[in-house]
């Protein structure tokens, strides 16, 4: 098991935007809409004011999702209500009982002890 630190994560993500690392490498974690479909949102405004708090947070732990999980919090949600709305088929029932579980122990690696501004423990993020 391997541990993060959360300041050393933040400091990536940070680097990440202000950089614009997002126009080189395929924009894994989707975050060049943020800054292109809303010309009013700038970078420094993002990562420092207040008014802006919530969608750092919410872009922050979809990063760290995508990171060490594979999928953005949207993506989850996508896979999650696939999975909800899914067909009583037996083999594709187990599969998606699979998927759940997978998304689920991936989830409490991650928000075990949550707390602080980005949802995620504040000292270490444990993953495999």
């Amino acid at each position: 098991m391997q541990k993060v630190s959360e300041s050393d994560e933040r400091k990536e993500f940070e680097e990440y935007v202000i950089k614009s690392r997002y126009l080189d490498d395929g924009d894994p974690y989707q975050m060049k809409h943020l800054f292109y479909n809303n010309s009013w949102l700038t970078k420094h405004g993002f990562l420092r004011d207040k008014e802006y708090e919530k969608l750092y947070r919410t872009t922050f732990e979809s990063y760290m999702t995508k990171k060490y999980i594979g999928l953005t919090k949207m993506e989850m949600t996508k896979d999650l209500n696939g999975i909800m709305g899914a067909g009583p088929e037996v083999v594709e029932g187990h599969e998606h009982l699979e998927r759940l579980k997978c998304i689920e122990q991936s989830l409490h690696r991650i928000e075990a002890g949550a707390t602080g501004r980005a949802g995620v423990n504040s000292g270490v993020i444990m993953h495999h």
